[in-house]
């Protein structure tokens, strides 16, 4: 949905730069802020957007590289809340619900969306590269170099994967939910 119109690829652009923000190091004032603004902007920008943007901040709590940052994790914290808090708070004044009416439209009952997520994931690993394409991932965790990496990716992954178990994938073409991770 890159030409489509939709926000599939802002949404990957944000995430990526979460990511490549969340592995750098060292920091400071002004680059735990810049993260902190690209998770709140990965939020606002789609509904399950707290999924990916939660798993890069607690990937950086977890990273041996930035676990003693208390005043980075704080920075970051912040300057994420602030404006998601702010955009929701007016959401909910405003329209009375903290989702979007897409949410509200395309929900359905657990039993029926766990197998629909099912197919979804499903389909998405067989168009694009089936096994063959993914099975050099495991590689990734045993180089040195790579290993960072490659646990923030499996971290963001095993977050939002089971969104759409829970929500039943969704019913347009090219994998959205899945494709910018």
């Amino acid at each position: 949905w890159t030409v489509g119109g939709l926000e599939t690829s802002l949404f990957g652009f944000l995430v990526t730069l979460g990511f490549v923000l969340t592995l750098r190091t060292p920091r400071g004032t002004v680059g735990s802020a810049s993260l902190g603004l690209v998770l709140a902007a990965i939020v606002l920008s789609r509904p399950e957007g707290v999924l990916p943007a939660g798993a890069l901040f607690l990937g950086r709590l977890l990273d041996p590289a930035t676990r003693r940052d208390l005043r980075g994790h704080a920075i970051v914290a912040a300057t994420a809340a602030l404006p998601a808090l702010i955009y929701l708070g007016w959401r909910m004044s405003y329209f009375g619900n903290l989702l979007p009416n897409t949410y509200y439209t395309k929900h359905m009952a657990p039993g029926e969306s766990f197998w629909r997520g099912v197919w979804y994931l499903k389909d998405f690993f067989e168009h694009n590269g089936n096994l063959p394409l993914y099975a050099p991932i495991i590689f990734a965790f045993q180089s040195r170099d790579t290993r960072r990496v490659a646990w923030l990716g499996a971290l963001v992954l095993a977050i939002d994967l089971p969104f759409n178990l829970i929500v039943g994938g969704d019913w347009m073409d090219q994998h959205r939910f899945v494709a910018p991770l």
